[in-house]
């Protein structure tokens, strides 16, 4: 099995709220059968998950992972290509309404056009296939490709590569779409959250691009203290980070990051 099967089941499995609602599911069952430590255990793991939704750990994971990189303070004169990461368009609900679908992630669509604008000479490559474990014929960059295209975004030097499953395959199959990344100057549209496992991907690919995050979830300040009781946004939080860190370890270990916590050079 592969690393992009074997991440999707994972997650599924390990997901903050899925592994609470697993283990509060067995937690009904295990004083029947198991006695002492089992059960405390147990018990001890549903606590912390349930302190997750209550104190800012979440949200304070998340602060800073977007606060990894920032935005250029002076954008370059002259920029060869920007690239924009899928995660935009749901290809599953764009397939299903016969229209594009934008999620949460709609920000970097946003910031992609205007850099279009703002250096009309530059390449433009969107890269985006399916995430689904299952669904691998709707592909996100087809659908960003009918938006764009609707939104007067044509010509020669647009491509989509629509094949990219995950972070990693966004930057090697970008590899070979750019390839004097050494001597010109990209930028890099995504999540600012996402940014970290982005630009290590990238740079292991031997593309060094000008980060350009977008679509913060977070003001940037750390709460360390609970400032109100919303325990879903808490999860939200967590969720997003977790899926970060995690990825960033896997993408570290499994040598398609050039660094555990990549940062801005």
């Amino acid at each position: 099995m592969m690393f992009f099967e074997l991440s999707k089941i994972f997650w599924t499995i390990f997901a903050p709220l899925n592994i609470l609602c697993i283990c509060l599911f067995f937690s009904l069952f295990i004083p029947l059968f198991v006695r002492g430590g089992g059960g405390k255990a147990l018990r001890n793991i549903v606590i912390l998950l349930l302190l997750a939704g209550i104190l800012p750990i979440g949200h304070d994971s998340l602060t800073f992972l977007e606060n990894r990189f920032e935005k250029p303070k002076d954008m370059p004169a002259k920029v060869d290509g920007v690239i924009l990461l899928g995660g935009a368009v749901s290809s599953e609900l764009s397939h299903m309404r016969q229209e594009p679908v934008i999620g949460e992630n709609g920000a970097r669509l946003f910031a992609f056009m205007q850099l279009a604008r703002q250096y009309p000479q530059a390449r433009l490559v969107i890269t985006g296939g399916s995430g689904s474990l299952f669904d691998q014929e709707h592909k996100e960059a087809d659908y960003v490709k009918e938006l764009f295209l609707s939104l007067g975004l044509r010509g020669r030097r647009v491509i989509y590569e629509p094949e990219a499953r995950n972070t990693h395959e966004n930057a090697r199959f970008v590899r070979e779409i750019v390839t004097n990344s050494s001597s010109e100057t990209w930028l890099i549209v995504t999540s600012a959250y996402h940014m970290p496992r982005s630009i290590g991907a990238f740079r292991k690919e031997g593309i060094y691009p000008i980060a350009y995050p977008v679509g913060y979830l977070t003001s940037g300040e750390y709460h360390y203290v609970p400032r109100d009781f919303n325990v879903l946004n808490q999860y939200r939080y967590l969720h997003t980070a977790l899926k970060e860190y995690i990825g960033n370890i896997a993408y570290y270990i499994g040598q398609k990051s050039n660094s555990l916590m990549p940062r801005q050079q």
